[in-house]
């Protein structure tokens, strides 16, 4: 491989394939959505200790909780769309550093499209990587409210639908995304986990790919 080619795709790989598990910006956003999702739960339990025998009566408990889970999905559910873009570029870049190491080694390449790049490394649920569970998350939350009931579904939202389903997420559930942040293994108030498993996700993706183009792997 030409130095100038080889160095490109080592810049690549390190600067685009590659997601830290300290990335700033989704570590940030990640700390702020989790923080506000605190914060409501404080202040609905606030108002549900302060809230008159006669209100609870007429059932403004039962409102006051479901506007507080309903927040919070839309919360969890803007916080796997950020790391859906940042899953976005990663894939992206394998495609193109896969494409380039096949060029220059004859060989096949082994990541075509942003699919094959969201299978590729250790699965969780099932038979799914962190990316492939996290991508279809994301998916969910932003179709969720044109797919109709499920039984009825095909193509893609069929395939995003198998997929959530297998991190607890049932039709018609109102925490589906809850259910889904504590399967792969974070929290309402710590969501941290998520952009960790995005990151060991992508190392595999690297190593696979330096080992591809004939290149050392790095820590």
């Amino acid at each position: 491989m030409k130095p100038e080619l080889r160095k490109m795709l080592i810049n690549h790989l390190s600067r685009q394939t590659r997601v830290s598990d300290a990335n700033p910006v989704a570590t940030s956003i990640l700390e702020t959505v989790a923080a506000a999702i605190v914060e409501a739960g404080k202040e609905t339990e606030r108002q549900l200790n302060n809230m008159d025998d006669e209100l609870i009566e007429m059932g403004y408990d039962a409102v006051l909780t479901e506007e507080y889970r309903a927040l919070s999905e839309e919360l969890l559910g803007s916080a796997f769309v950020v790391l859906q873009r940042i899953l976005n570029t990663a894939a992206q870049s394998a495609v193109k550093c896969s494409q380039l190491a096949a060029d220059q080694t004859s060989s096949t390449q082994r990541v075509g499209h942003k699919g094959d790049a969201y299978g590729h490394g250790t699965k969780l649920v099932g038979t799914r990587t962190p990316a492939q569970l996290v991508n279809a998350v994301a998916n969910y939350y932003k179709h969720k409210d044109e797919m109709g009931p499920w039984s009825g579904l095909s193509g893609q939202s069929l395939r995003t639908i198998n997929a959530v389903k297998t991190l607890g997420m049932v039709e018609n559930r109102s925490d589906n995304l809850s259910a889904a942040t504590s399967a792969l293994g974070a929290t309402e108030s710590d969501l941290l986990p998520l952009l960790v498993g995005i990151a060991t996700w992508s190392k595999e993706l690297e190593d696979q790919l330096r080992a591809d183009a004939n290149l050392p792997k790095v820590p």
